[in-house]
């Protein structure tokens, strides 16, 4: 029976009861569900409780699946690096400005993300200083060094 259980448990995992009562106020497993549409994790039951509810006939229930959990921010750390990643693939003639920064949506686009416009400037200065200590500093025509028309 243990078995049969845990198996019934694992079975409702990532899945949300939705949930309507006939009977605003009707009382099953431990709780008064209201005649509006209401969604509840199947994990907050017992799997009793979860068969209970379905099998109920004055509640109208289906299992939807859970969304799936989002991901994490990334840090401030994770962005740079990411957008010292980026940096090099920019084409110059059209991921530019005139002053030789690169553009905000070019970098985004790449980046596949949103990135506040302060945050490209702090990594794209520590990207130029990074190329200009391993002398490559000119090697873009000065360009990218701000030296533009």
């Amino acid at each position: 029976m243990a078995g049969l259980t845990e198996m019934t448990m694992h079975a409702y995992e990532n899945r949300i009861l939705v949930v309507t009562a006939k009977r605003p106020g009707f009382r099953r497993a431990g709780r008064a569900w209201p005649a509006e549409r209401t969604e509840a994790p199947a994990t907050n039951f017992r799997p009793d409780q979860v068969e209970a509810i379905l099998a109920d006939p004055m509640l109208v229930v289906h299992l939807e699946d859970a969304p799936a959990p989002a991901d994490p921010p990334m840090t401030e750390t994770e962005i740079h690096e990411k957008l010292l990643d980026v940096f090099p693939g920019l084409d110059q003639a059209k991921d530019f400005t005139r002053d030789g920064t690169p553009k905000a949506k070019s970098v985004e686009r790449i980046a596949g993300f949103a990135i506040p416009a302060a945050t490209i400037a702090t990594s794209w200065a520590a990207f130029r200083a990074m190329k200009e200590g391993d002398g490559q500093g000119g090697s873009d025509g000065g360009n990218a060094g701000g030296g533009g028309s």
